[in-house]
């Protein structure tokens, strides 16, 4: 019995171009190779199969029984081996169904998974948009996602990244606060503080900040989620330092002054980064494209200006 190593997968080519031309010249210039070299694969192949799979009938070459069912067999055959080997070179948006799986931040999903859904919707309406949790990027990325978005302090190790937003810090306290009126850096230490932290930490850059200038901060409301924080704010006494740029959407939960921050905290960039597996494939490319345009977008319409 034959085995398929023993097989040259190059003359399957030379094979569907001898059986559909029914002649050694047709199928040289089917496969643009010279005639003896179609001859030299018609031996080989005949070898192979046992059978001459071309003979001559009077003027014209005739295929074998065999030849007949094997010229029904190449055609779907080599067509699923050239959609498997064929580079592509675009993404085709309009019909493609794929799933994009994006992992983000809490802070990240606020600010762009709306907008990303509606370019979605208008230049992929098929695909499908599943937005997961960020939790550690450099194996979630690796594993099964297009991309992920969020703060990262250092490049994560084999991943590739790209800054999409510059974020700044704006403080925001409940209507009446007891400090609005006299804000500076005594009032905002002196009064408890909430933390958006969604993996738990009970430190932030504004804790770092003040730490370098001798001060420190009572952080005594830790929460996991930006939805929640304003609800807490609205509540109570507490100070919430978060981006200015989403000021729009916390105060939307609840009714919030917005403040500078009275201590210099360190802009951050909100930044995307994505494996180097998916780094040439051209969905993802395409997925990549698109979320640089709405962040740009997203940035010009909600450039922060911090008001007292």
């Amino acid at each position: 019995m034959k085995e398929l190593r023993d097989f040259d997968l190059n003359l399957l080519v030379a094979l569907e171009a001898l059986l559909f031309e029914g002649s050694v010249t047709g199928a040289a210039k089917r496969i643009a190779r010279g005639q003896p070299a179609a001859s030299h694969a018609l031996r080989r192949l005949r070898e192979h199969f046992g059978d001459p799979l071309l003979v001559r009938d009077g003027n014209e070459m005739r295929l074998t029984p065999r030849a007949e069912a094997l010229r029904s067999e190449i055609e779907p055959l080599l067509r699923e081996v050239r959609r498997v080997v064929r580079v592509e070179s675009r993404f085709d948006a309009l019909h493609d169904t794929r799933t994009f799986r994006v992992a983000m931040t809490d802070h990240a999903a606020v600010l762009l998974a709306g907008p990303l859904a509606a370019w979605l919707s208008s230049r992929a309406p098929r695909v499908r948009l599943h937005v997961v949790p960020l939790h550690d990027p450099e194996v979630e990325v690796a594993r099964d996602l297009d991309v992920a978005i969020g703060y990262f302090g250092a490049a994560p190790e084999g991943l590739r990244r790209v800054t999409l937003l510059v974020e700044r810090y704006a403080c925001f306290v409940r209507e009446g606060h007891p400090a609005a009126g006299a804000w500076d850096l005594d009032a905002y230490v002196a009064h408890p503080h909430v933390l958006i932290s969604p993996r738990g930490g009970t430190r932030g850059a504004v804790d770092v900040a003040l730490e370098r200038i001798g001060r420190a901060r009572d952080v005594r409301y830790l929460v996991p989620h930006y939805l929640v924080a304003p609800r807490v704010v609205a509540s109570t006494d507490a100070i919430l330092t978060a981006t200015a740029r989403l000021a729009p959407e916390l105060s939307a939960l609840a009714r919030l002054s917005e403040l500078p921050p009275p201590v210099e905290v360190a802009d951050y960039a909100l930044s995307m980064v994505w494996h180097e597996r998916t780094h040439a494939e051209p969905g993802a490319k395409w997925l990549r494209a698109g979320l640089r345009d709405v962040a740009s977008e997203v940035a010009s319409e909600t450039e922060p200006v911090t008001r007292r």
